[in-house]
């Protein structure tokens, strides 16, 4: 499992009543050790040049989340089905079978029986 910091804050929006956070990956880590020690630093850093006065978002933060091998491709192929589904695109039996989904995703076919009328 990999642990990933985000860095939550303001756009880069130049309009400022846009008050829209991202999240955005700074570091990915594969052991804990790394990951305390850099979020630790981040940390420290942020409260440090808040107290200096630089003009940072009161909601800007540095988060964690820990993230299982694969999962961003996983989250991007059930985002495909999802968004086949929505718009009524028919996906080949091939393309569906090579998609790798989590397990909260579902992948249904309808199937119409020739000669029978509804």
């Amino acid at each position: 499992m990999g642990r990933r910091i985000r860095r939550v804050g303001c756009p880069n929006s130049d309009d400022p009543r846009r008050r829209e956070g991202r999240h955005q990956v700074v570091a990915a880590f594969d052991t804990e050790r790394e990951f305390r020690k850099s979020f630790r630093e981040l940390t420290r850093d942020l409260e440090r040049r808040r107290a200096e006065g630089a003009p940072i978002d009161a909601r800007e933060h540095y988060a964690s989340i820990i993230l299982a091998p694969g999962a961003r491709r996983r989250e991007k192929d059930a985002r495909l089905l999802r968004q086949a589904s929505r718009r009524g695109v028919a996906l080949s039996e091939d393309l569906v079978k090579q998609l790798d989904v989590p397990p909260s995703a579902v992948a249904l076919r309808s199937v119409a029986r020739r000669g029978r009328r509804t």
